[in-house]
């Protein structure tokens, strides 16, 4: 993978590298209803220890 980092620094950005799955990114739980039949669907962020759920 190319990274923008290098350049970005050199127009003047200031910088923090990150570890992969750091607390520090945000996170998406959420909750979508099925179009093509009855129901929903949770989806949970794999970073976090939360949960998505549905109900009918």
């Amino acid at each position: 993978m190319i990274s923008s980092a290098p350049y970005l620094a050199e127009l003047g950005y200031k910088i923090e590298l990150k570890e992969s799955y750091s607390y520090y990114h945000g996170a998406i739980h959420a909750v979508i209803k099925k179009q093509n039949s009855s129901g929903f669907q949770g989806i949970a962020e794999i970073r976090r220890d939360g949960t998505a759920e549905g109900m009918n």
